[in-house]
């Protein structure tokens, strides 16, 4: 049926007054969608920017400092309304001693100081702070003639969720963070000790007591931490065996005058955890993706060519020999004199992973130059015989030296892996909790062993939270 002219007009102006409403309609629905992917937007650079500034986190201020850089930069690496850059402002980061802070304690990094910086874990990026970013057209505002916008934003606080800690604590050999050992290279050649250990030097971790003849050694609870409750089923092997094996405690940092909860003795049968770093699984307990191998698992202990340590000096142990020195259980290396029947192999390994430095009274951490291969026969005195000195002192350290030094793990590796971050402990300890003086780096430089108890291990320094590899996470 054909419409006659005046019938056709009758739909046109029903039409015409519904297109406004259908037009109203569809822009509402585009003005949804455009919010809805600004504010998506908005948490995505929240959430990055915010997690970059978490890692940077390590107790300074130079830490604070390094968090904004940080978050500056990844944000400014981040587009949004499809190829706009981002124009970070500084005042969207704040940072606090909790997530769950009140508005009030969330600081700039202005106001952070040296007092202050030990507290602030926390950091939350606001990008209600970056002018017009959120900014959205409303279209069906423009449709009724004016010029309306949507604003979105959004907020991310992120934090150290754990820190690659070994939950093995040991004492401190020497409650002072530094001190000098004399040698017979003279004045001004003094060695620097840091907590009582020597750098280079293998100590087995599990046979040192410096207020005692019997060894200890601490398992530390890798899930509790005071003031909370000290659960007693978080430190069964079940529980701690998987933190053993990823070298991870779940707190934010770890940083000298924390408390651990801490049981005595470190259980040997944890060795089989710990030797996932040099690629050995035996019991199967370590994921090989949660606790990859090291890059280098040569085992250190061993003779084999282009290594100072050759016959006739090769060490028949990894670590220095036991010795009581004024009733503590220590090694020779700790000896003021020379032991009789010491020789060559009994320091076993050193200088694997780090050299020995002089102590130096104006330089930061009292940290001077390195010793040199010559040495050696100053610092580690011997009976009869010397100690060889075929080590380069141009090259790198053998750990992380190629050629004969390297021998690649069968499952992908990670460097580093077999350094151990181990809390040096206030000694004795009383009861159940121990206080931390500082958390020391050691290398192991060869498995350990369940019999006899054994984690042969070369001090290299002391760990700070930046060289401690926090992880961290999204809290809101």
């Amino acid at each position: 049926m054909k419409l006659r002219p005046v019938q056709r007009g009758a739909f046109t102006a029903p039409f015409a007054i519904m297109l406004v409403p259908i037009l109203g309609m569809v822009g509402m629905a585009l003005d949804l969608s455009f919010a809805y992917v600004r504010r998506t937007e908005m948490q995505a650079l929240a959430d990055v920017a915010a997690l970059a500034a978490a890692r940077a986190l390590d107790g300074t201020v130079d830490g604070v400092g390094d968090a904004v850089t940080e978050a500056r930069e990844v944000a400014e690496g981040t587009q949004y309304n499809f190829g706009v850059d981002v124009v970070w402002s500084d005042n969207a980061l704040r940072f606090a001693a909790s997530p769950d802070a009140a508005e009030s304690d969330w600081i700039p990094a202005g106001s952070v100081t040296e007092a202050n910086a030990p507290a602030m874990r926390y950091a939350r990026v606001d990008t209600a702070e970056i002018a017009g970013i959120g900014q959205t057209s409303v279209l069906f505002a423009r449709v009724l003639g004016s010029g309306a916008t949507l604003e979105s934003s959004a907020r991310a606080v992120a934090g150290r969720s754990s820190v690659a800690v070994t939950p093995l604590a040991i004492c401190a050999l020497k409650t002072a963070p530094t001190s000098s050992r004399a040698n017979s290279l003279g004045a001004g050649n003094e060695e620097l000790l840091e907590y009582g250990f020597r750098r280079g030097v293998t100590y087995n971790l599990l046979n040192l007591n410096p207020n005692g003849a019997a060894a200890v050694s601490y398992l530390v609870n890798p899930v509790d931490f005071p003031p909370a409750a000290d659960h007693a089923g978080h430190n069964s092997l079940a529980s701690v065996r998987p933190f053993v094996c990823n070298g991870k405690l779940a707190r934010p940092g770890l940083a000298g005058g924390a408390s651990l909860f801490v049981t005595e003795p470190f259980p040997p049968s944890l060795a089989d955890a710990l030797n996932s770093r040099m690629d050995l699984y035996g019991s199967g307990d370590c994921n090989k993706t949660a606790a990859p191998p090291d890059t280098n698992v040569r085992n250190f202990a061993q003779s084999y060519p282009l290594w100072w340590m050759t016959s006739p000096n090769a060490p028949a142990r990894a670590s220095a020999l036991e010795h009581t020195v004024g009733g503590a259980l220590l090694t020779i290396g700790e000896s003021a004199t020379t032991v009789a029947g010491t020789s060559s192999a009994s320091y076993g390994t050193l200088w694997s992973y780090a050299k020995p430095v002089r102590f130096s009274a104006t330089a930061a951490g009292n940290i001077g130059a390195n010793f040199i291969n010559t040495d050696m026969d100053e610092l580690y005195p011997v009976a009869s015989g010397s100690i060889a000195s075929g080590y380069s002192n141009t090259s790198a350290r053998p750990y992380k030296s190629g050629s004969w030094h390297r021998l690649a793990p069968t499952n992908p590796g990670l460097l580093d892996r077999r350094v151990l971050n181990i809390p040096l402990l206030a000694c004795p300890v009383s009861g159940s909790t121990a206080t931390v003086l500082a958390v020391g780096r050691f290398l192991m430089v060869a498995p350990a062993t369940e019999s006899p108890a054994a984690v042969h291990a070369e001090f290299g320094g002391l760990a700070t939270l930046a060289t401690a590899d926090a992880t961290a996470s999204l809290y809101r």
